[in-house]
């Protein structure tokens, strides 16, 4: 080959692409960041000292908060489950409570037969799904009644597997002072959300890797945390703040802008549709279920609280329609003059009341139905999994073996 061929062979040749490590400092400069592209395309060096500290915060905080989210996303995952689980435990519970007032009535005497009017505080009646009924002692003690009345059994303090669990999962089993550092880790734990959301912006696109470790390299696992945290950051970040609420109730029930104080006309329509029966045998169990049931028709009978000195007899009912378990109805009957007072529907109660009273039941998945329980326990098992690899990460970036 001659030298002219050469040279005309080179001048048809097209000439070379720019590679992109040619085109990445030209487009920095050209956007006027003065840094390298990745700089450039964030936002500048500011947006990147703002992400890596999010990151810094995320990586850290979550580190330190991560034993308390492995044990109280478990224990709340074992929680959503507490009755199915009591139905193996306890056969009993297979004859369901109808809710009727005598069934109530049933159950309430056989309390009070096996533990003295005095000493009960509370029952919560069971239901066609789960018949047994649990009575709270005023001594902390807990006991289980079926529906025909027979006792099941009688507990201690933390005495019963779920008792404990419960503990567990809102105070550390340490009492108020647990609780407290529940509610402030809580809130750590949304400002690590919050952190961690802002630290994923720049590495979206492992999203299209899914959000299932392909392989269970230390990459891959810190990827799928990434991924499943930012899917669902804001349903856990929704049970958060319900759960931090139920520690700091009085400062979430200002903050949901609902108090007594600036509610002037509260309770003026809580006399519409009591009855005018009155005398102390109209205080009697099976005539208080009666005349509650009477004025709710068609509601079902949730529990009922025993009165201590001139406090009155409460009771709580479910109407149909009833997302809670609770129920959105009340009435209030003097003991002693067997008086209506009072004949509460929750259903038109303030807005800020009924989200307060809607905090707990969407917490604690105290609600009719299996569906929001299944998805809750998928948010709060995700939970656990990002505590889990999260720490797994920490441990093996800051502190690798040698």
């Amino acid at each position: 080959m001659t030298a002219t061929s050469t040279k005309s062979d080179n001048a048809r040749r097209p000439a070379p692409r720019a590679s992109c490590w040619t085109i990445r400092p030209l487009l920095g400069h050209i956007r006027g960041s003065g840094g390298p592209y990745r700089a450039a395309a964030s936002g500048g060096t500011a947006v990147t000292t703002f992400v890596k500290g999010a990151r810094a915060v995320h990586r850290w905080t979550g580190a330190v908060l991560s034993l308390l989210v492995i044990v109280v996303s478990l224990s709340g995952v074992v929680l959503l489950w507490q009755a199915p689980i009591n139905r193996l435990i306890y056969p009993q519970a297979a004859t369901g409570f109808d809710g009727t007032a005598g069934s109530a009535a049933r159950v309430a005497l056989a309390a009070e037969q096996a533990f003295g009017a005095d000493g009960i505080a509370q029952v919560t009646f069971g239901d066609l799904a789960f018949g047994i009924s649990e009575v709270t002692l005023r001594d902390q003690r807990t006991a289980f009644i079926a529906a025909n009345g027979e006792l099941v059994g009688v507990w201690g303090p933390n005495g019963r597997w779920d008792d404990w669990l419960v503990d567990a999962h809102h105070r550390l089993l340490g009492g108020r002072a647990g609780l407290y550092v529940v509610g402030v880790g809580g809130l750590l734990t949304l400002m690590t959300i919050v952190a961690g959301c802002i630290a994923f912006w720049p590495a979206r696109g492992s999203w299209r890797k899914g959000v299932v470790p392909r392989v269970a390299t230390l990459q891959a696992l810190r990827r799928s945390h990434r991924n499943v945290g930012i899917v669902l950051s804001l349903p856990i970040a929704g049970i958060i703040v319900t759960g931090v609420a139920l520690s700091f109730p009085q400062t979430a029930q200002r903050s949901i802008g609902w108090t007594y104080e600036n509610a002037p006309d509260y309770g003026d329509t809580f006399g519409d549709g009591v009855d005018m029966l009155e005398g102390a045998a109209q205080a009697t169990w099976p005539n208080v279920f009666r005349r509650a049931a009477d004025v709710f028709p068609g509601a079902v009978l949730a529990a009922a609280i025993w009165p201590t000195g001139q406090s009155e007899i409460v009771i709580q009912l479910r109407n149909s329609g009833d997302w809670t378990d609770a129920g959105s109805g009340q009435v209030q009957i003097t003991a002693a003059e067997g008086y209506m007072d009072l004949r509460i529907d929750g259903r038109h109660l303030p807005p800020g009341e009924r989200a307060w009273n809607a905090v707990a039941p969407v917490h604690t998945g105290a609600v009719r139905g299996w569906v929001y329980q299944a998805l809750e326990t998928g948010v709060g098992l995700g939970l656990l999994y990002l505590g889990v690899i999260g720490l797994m990460s920490f441990l093996k970036t800051e502190f690798p073996r040698r």
